[in-house]
């Protein structure tokens, strides 16, 4: 689930957010369900052109049920991570547009932290 606000006399700044839940599964072979994930990501931006945007993106995710299965210790363990960079898109066409997106992880509790960056290609059907 997601939504924009544009806002500003001509509405070329936005704030955009999307919250997903992933529903975790038995995993074959071993027995363990992992918990089930919550991920909010956002961004702020400005479009240039109506074709150009550019601005802040983050994300927030944690795991919100614990883990099924395993050793013990790892059931105690709920994991999350945050993250902040930029991003930008561009609309070749009113079908084509494409945008790529760089975080920096942080605050990241059992599990590895890194640095993410996307590259995106959307079609519009």
């Amino acid at each position: 689930m997601g939504g924009t606000f544009y806002f500003g006399t001509d509405n070329r700044f936005h704030f955009t957010g999307m919250n997903t839940y992933q529903l975790s599964s038995r995993q074959a072979g071993t027995g363990i369900t992992a918990g089930n994930t919550n991920t909010f990501e956002w961004g702020l931006g400005v479009t240039f052109e109506k074709r150009f945007n550019v601005g802040l993106v983050g994300f927030h995710q944690y795991q919100t049920t614990a883990q099924k299965g395993g050793p013990e210790v790892l059931r105690k363990m709920f994991h999350q991570q945050h993250g902040i960079g930029w991003g930008m898109s561009y609309a070749t066409t009113e079908k084509f547009s494409f945008a790529i997106r760089s975080y920096w992880e942080m605050m990241a509790a059992y599990r590895p932290q890194g640095n993410a960056f996307r590259l995106i290609v959307n079609y519009n059907f």
